[in-house]
C-alpha cells in the first residue's frame, strides 16, 4: 500500500520530485501502519506474559513470535520497503515514461499520416 500510496501522490497529485514523494508518502502511512500493529500488539501482550500459567504452553511462544514479527514487519515497511522504493523505484518510473513517450511518439506519427493503410499493421 506504501508503494501504491507514492505512485498515487505522483500521478494524481502531481508531485514532480520523486524523492520528496517517497518521503511524503512514507509519512503519511506511519500513523495507519503504527495503529495497525499497536493494536495488534496490545492484544498479544497478555498471552506473550501468560507464560507461566498452566495451559499456556503454546499460546506464550506463539505470541511471542507473533509480536516480534509484528515488529519486524512494521520496521521493514517503514525503513526498507521506502529505500529500495527510492533505490529501484526510480528506474521503474523512467522505463514506464520511456514506453509511454514512445507510444505518444507513435500516435503522433500515426496522426501525421497521410491514410491509414500506411501504418495498418494488420495488411
Amino acid at each position: 500500500m506504501l508503494v501504491t500510496h507514492i505512485r498515487h501522490l505522483m500521478d494524481d497529485e502531481r508531485m514532480t520530485d520523486f524523492h520528496a514523494a517517497v518521503h511524503r508518502g512514507a509519512m503519511e502511512r506511519l500513523a495507519p501502519i503504527l495503529m495497525t500493529a499497536l493494536f495488534a500488539g496490545l492484544a498479544l501482550v497478555p498471552l506473550a506474559l501468560a507464560g507461566g500459567q498452566p495451559g499456556s504452553e503454546l499460546q506464550t511462544p506463539m505470541a511471542i513470535v507473533l509480536l516480534w514479527g509484528l515488529l519486524s514487519s512494521t520496521a521493514l515497511n517503514m525503513l526498507v520497503v521506502p529505500a529500495l522504493y527510492l533505490r529501484f523505484g526510480a528506474a521503474g518510473r523512467q522505463l514506464t515514461a520511456e514506453k509511454t513517450g514512445s507510444a505518444a511518439e507513435l500516435v503522433v506519427e500515426a496522426g501525421s499520416a497521410t491514410s491509414i493503410d500506411t501504418i495498418d499493421p494488420s495488411r
